[in-house]
């Protein structure tokens, strides 16, 4: 049985709403067949996420929802070097790793790991938006909507043996045609859904800087 870690703090908002992204996507993985090996809040401090590493060798994808820096996916050690940075990458050695919803995270920590023995990474260049649900519309479902086509793609490409790179390609593609039809349905309704301009705008972000690195 393929196997996930993913790791999901929930020390400051907006970490909350990843979190909760975090227990949905657990699902999208059982429902898959893979098993899930989850670091939930506390949980997310880098001794325990090495120890897990190490135990869970073979766990192929590694998914990171929270705060991250250039350098870090910093966990609960927001404060601190982060339960998984450029200083100890190599704990990542032949994991297909995202970071999604992270910010930052592709500037240096993604492609650092796959020079030090990652099989992928996929991160953004620039910040990432959390979405909120507003009265006029739940603005978060759309939001786990299209963050979850790259997962589910992902994984079903995976179990359907591609490679790696195939897998990805493929993911990015469909999470980015995905976000380009929210971005496109916000514009068209921004009549009726005062808070639609921003999330067209939130929705181009998260979608323009997320990239992929492939050994």
């Amino acid at each position: 049985m393929a196997k996930a870690i993913i790791a999901s703090p929930f020390l400051l908002p907006p970490t909350q709403l990843s979190y909760a992204l975090a227990s949905e996507l657990e699902k999208v993985f059982r429902e898959y067949g893979w098993e899930v090996v989850r670091l939930s809040g506390p949980q997310n401090l880098r001794v325990i996420f090495s120890f897990v590493l190490k135990t869970h060798p073979d766990a192929t994808i590694i998914a990171y929802l929270g705060h991250a820096s250039p350098t870090a996916f910093l966990g609960e050690e927001v404060f601190g070097p982060g339960m998984f940075a450029v200083d100890n990458v190599a704990e990542g050695k032949e994991r297909i790793i995202v970071g999604m919803p992270a910010c930052l995270s592709a500037q240096r920590l993604g492609p650092t790991s796959v020079l030090a023995g990652a099989k992928a990474f996929v991160g953004s260049k620039e910040e990432m938006y959390a979405q909120f649900s507003e009265a006029e519309r739940n603005y978060t479902s759309d939001w786990f909507d299209y963050t979850l086509t790259f997962y589910r793609s992902l994984i079903a490409s995976l179990n359907a043996r591609r490679s790696p790179e195939e897998a990805l390609e493929k993911a990015l593609r469909d999470y980015r045609e995905k976000c380009t039809y929210y971005i496109e349905l916000y514009k068209q309704n921004m009549d009726r859904l005062p808070n639609a301009d921003f999330y067209a705008h939130a929705v181009r972000q998260n979608r323009d800087y997320v990239v992929g690195f492939i050994r």
